[in-house]
């Protein structure tokens, strides 16, 4: 948003700021986030991961807020969950070959797979394409003067700014699947609607159908900023094992940003080449992905990332058709009582030891009765 604005605004000026202000810009926020990286807590499963057990607790305990001590059930269950589901995958390490040849229990190669998916779809939406290039589609397509594509563009950005913050609201209220669904779906009907307004608007209505086209991109914005703008980034960091987090992570960004090259480095020739073509190429690509998402993709949302490894080690997550909890937003009763068992299991490993070392009965009872009741409360 900033940057469209900028571009407006220096559209009107002449000589060396036109360009250098920009580029010295986008120096703040690199200099303003420096600072805050000192202040950032390590994430909980790190710190227990590396042995930090008591600054692990701590953490959660914040994490929680609400003003909740280390001593309370909810921050108890949550930490010693964690500790459980380590254990249980270090025990079960493979080698990298079987991880790449898919032989492994916790199935990495196809949570890594699912992650860069969510990224290889949304840059294949068509985002880029746009957001770098609407003023020239805006001019050279559409016959708007410089500073009106430019105005627009910056306006367009203003209201994709404020659907990304409703994403942020819903992503877990409305949950990961149906955003994707929605977004494909919607996503696809601006661009049919837009790629006929400008096919009519080519020989008659030209300013009509210019406006009608215009306004197909701002709902498209709308609609993708509360889908595939946050999505995939929060769903590519949750798909993948505690073992594999950082390398899912890594193929997920490097998806997005080779698919993001790709993409910029062709839409000129092909905007000049298909003019319309190119807009309803890209719903058919948008439509693909709901059938997608809907038979290969489980829901993360409701779910602890313990659940999420329970997920891919007890069922068949290729094709979901038949798992009806995989796919419901609602927290599955078989993953409470996953839960309920690995606290079970590390309080009997360890019972006997010290307060860093156990988990009472008391709390194991506590956390089964809170996790039904939770369970109750989702459906």
């Amino acid at each position: 948003m900033l940057a469209n604005w900028m571009n407006y605004g220096l559209y009107f000026t002449s000589g060396p700021l036109s360009w250098r202000f920009p580029l010295a810009f986008q120096l703040l926020f690199p200099i303003l986030s420096i600072p805050i990286m000192f202040v950032l807590p390590e994430s909980p499963r790190w710190l227990i991961n590396h042995g930090r057990l008591e600054e692990g607790l701590e953490t959660i305990a914040a994490l929680w807020g609400k003003n909740l001590t280390i001593e309370h059930h909810e921050v108890k269950a949550e930490y010693y969950s964690i500790r459980a589901a380590i254990e249980e995958e270090r025990a079960g390490q493979v080698p990298l070959m079987q991880v790449l040849t898919g032989r492994d229990k916790h199935k990495n190669l196809r949570r890594v797979i699912l992650g860069a998916g969510t990224q290889f779809m949304q840059q294949f939406t068509g985002v880029n394409a746009l957001g770098y290039y609407m003023p020239t589609i805006l001019t050279v397509q559409l016959g708007f003067s410089a500073g009106t594509a430019k105005l627009l563009a910056a306006c367009n950005a203003t209201s994709y700014l404020g659907a990304a913050l409703v994403c942020l609201i819903i992503i877990d209220k409305v949950g990961r699947r149906i955003l994707m669904l929605y977004g494909s779906i919607g996503c696809c009907i601006t661009y049919i609607i837009a790629a006929i307004a400008m096919k009519v608007g080519e020989t008659r209505e030209t300013y009509r159908m210019g406006s009608l086209t215009v306004a197909m991109f701002f709902v498209y914005y709308v609609i993708y900023g509360t889908s595939y703008a946050k999505v995939p980034w929060v769903y590519s960091s949750e798909i993948n094992s505690i073992a594999w987090r950082t390398r899912g992570a890594a193929v997920a960004a490097a998806t997005n940003w080779i698919c993001g090259f790709c993409i910029t480095q062709y839409t000129d020739i092909a905007v000049t080449n298909m003019r319309w073509g190119f807009y309803l190429l890209f719903a058919m690509i948008v439509l693909c992905y709901a059938p997608i998402v809907y038979f290969f993709y489980p829901e993360t949302a409701k779910r602890t990332l313990e659940d999420i490894n329970y997920m891919f080690d007890e069922y068949d997550t290729i094709f979901l058709g038949k798992h009806k909890e995989l796919r419901q937003l609602s927290r599955p009763q078989a993953f409470i009582d996953a839960e309920f068992d690995r606290l079970s299991a590390l309080r009997l490993v360890n019972n006997g030891k010290d307060y860093d070392e156990k988990l009472d009965t008391d709390h194991v009872e506590d956390i089964k009765s809170s996790k039904s009741k939770e369970s109750v409360e989702h459906v």
